[in-house]
């Protein structure tokens, strides 16, 4: 997979195996000069949330709120990407993976939902 860092909004350009040999497949921004500006201050913890987020993209989850049994508020307002085929939990609002969680970008941490998706779909 591979990763480039520019001052720009970072996104994942596909989920899952579809990164494997796209050039620039993942971008992620070090620097937040040019986009979300209020990262400037807090650059280690945008860093790590933003990272955090787009690898969920690379091991294959989606956004949480494109989900048909999220909130329709949530599906209306902030749908972004793909819909996923598997649903290995619950809705989550508290999901790194979700537009709609309450603390941006989960504050950078799996919730309990997410370490039960990643578990299931990659068993120890």
């Amino acid at each position: 997979m591979h990763v480039r860092v520019a001052d720009e909004g970072a996104h994942t350009d596909v989920i899952g195996r579809y990164l494997d040999g796209k050039p620039w497949g993942m971008t992620l921004n070090f620097s937040f000069d040019h986009w979300s500006k209020g990262c400037r201050h807090r650059r280690e913890f945008c860093i790590r949330a933003v990272a955090v987020h787009d690898f969920g993209h690379a091991l294959g989850f989606t956004h949480e709120q494109n989900r048909d049994d999220a909130p329709e508020q949530c599906r209306n307002e902030k749908a972004s990407g793909s819909v996923g085929d598997y649903k290995f939990t619950k809705y989550d609002p508290n999901s790194i993976m979700n537009y709609c969680n309450p603390a941006w970008n989960g504050n950078g941490q799996l919730s309990p939902l997410d370490i039960a998706a990643v578990r299931t779909f990659y068993p120890s």
